[in-house]
């Protein structure tokens, strides 16, 4: 009966951190439950997409207090810059981008200049995709304020051939913007398996809301103490990481080249091949053999950016190979990431 009810109004469990279990007969041995659960609606879960629930400690029931966390999302104190794919698909786009790259750039190094223009470009479509995303949203009111008014000719009187035909067209609009949303959310989800023009967006959506609630770090452990709050969250990981990634004190340990004979040595032309500069056909098989829909490094811009505007960067990405492969290049800026905690097991509580 109780699932038959969880199945009719189509109800969730909400996940819950802090423990497995809500219930004990706090015998010796104790017998630990999942008796306690929170169920929620769709509609409730779409206008609350980020709740939690946390299960507190039993202090005088045998029963743990659950604790829902709405998780509504901070303002920020400005508006991020976030690639939009759906800009790939606008003719206006790349004109925009071509004009950008090729201003004059004056810049020491090949990578200070790929980094100007990169920023420059971010500067500019952040502007141009806010309005893009308000003209497009009035179109889609016009479309549907336009399509209701026609079905509605169309239940008192025959529509004629010119107002049919204007249907279809609308429909077809209509269409174009509702995938537009979907590759949106599909770029949130991080799904690669559905393919677009399938109506997923619902799908995608739900998949987005679900890997935020499933990748939210509420608290961590260190030593028996337990870290809360966002500011003490970020203090310890960075320390943490610090020390794990920092500096080491030099040491002595030196490589003994006589303990490979000339089986495993590599010949004088595999030697030349592997230390021959970086081709374009090996750059851009690299660049293009990466995966699409994938998290943005630190610039937030995607590998889409650079496989579909490939003709018009190409010559500055070739020229960053040539300036690494002679040793023009500071190498620390480029290995520079962002750590993201990501919980990998369940209950994960430690780094």
């Amino acid at each position: 009966m109780f699932n038959s009810i969880i199945h009719f109004f189509e109800l969730r469990e909400l996940i819950m951190s802090g423990g497995l279990f809500t219930w004990t007969n706090n015998q010796d041995p104790p017998i630990p439950e999942k008796l306690d659960r929170i169920l929620v609606s769709k509609d409730w879960g779409d206008f609350f997409p980020h709740a939690m629930v946390k299960k507190l400690p039993r202090e005088i029931s045998d029963h743990n207090p659950l604790v829902i966390t709405c998780g509504t999302p901070k303002n920020l104190p400005h508006i991020q810059f976030k690639f939009d794919l759906n800009w790939l698909s606008n003719p206006e786009f790349f004109p925009l981008v071509e004009k950008i790259w090729t201003k004059q750039c004056k810049a020491q190094t090949t990578l200070d200049k790929i980094q100007q223009k990169l920023k420059l470009i971010k500067q500019y479509i952040k502007g141009w995709g806010f309005n893009l995303q308000g003209e497009l949203r009035k179109k889609r009111k016009e479309l549907q304020i336009e399509l209701s008014t026609l079905e509605e000719l169309e239940e008192i009187s025959t529509l004629s051939k010119d107002q049919i035909m204007r249907k279809q067209w609308v429909i077809c609009e209509n269409l174009k913007l509702l995938e537009q949303e979907e590759v949106c959310w599909l770029q949130r989800s991080h799904e690669t398996w559905l393919l677009k023009g399938d109506s997923n967006t619902e799908y995608f959506h739900k998949c987005a809301n679900g890997r935020k609630r499933k990748n939210l770090v509420i608290s961590l452990e260190k030593d028996g103490e337990l870290i809360e709050g966002d500011e003490n969250l970020l203090k310890h990981a960075s320390e943490y990481y610090s020390e794990l990634f920092g500096p080491v004190p030099q040491h002595d340990i030196h490589m003994d080249c006589s303990i490979w004979n000339n089986t495993f040595k590599l010949s004088e032309t595999d030697n030349d091949a592997l230390c021959r500069p970086f081709s374009e056909t090996e750059i851009k098989a690299s660049l293009f053999q990466m995966e699409k829909n994938k998290a943005p490094g630190p610039d937030k811009i995607p590998i889409e950016f650079f496989q579909k505007c490939w003709n018009i960067v190409r010559l500055d990405v070739i020229q960053l190979f040539d300036d690494f492969y002679n040793n023009k290049i500071d190498i620390s800026r480029l290995n520079y990431g962002i750590i993201t905690l990501l919980p990998k097991v369940k209950e994960a509580n430690k780094i």
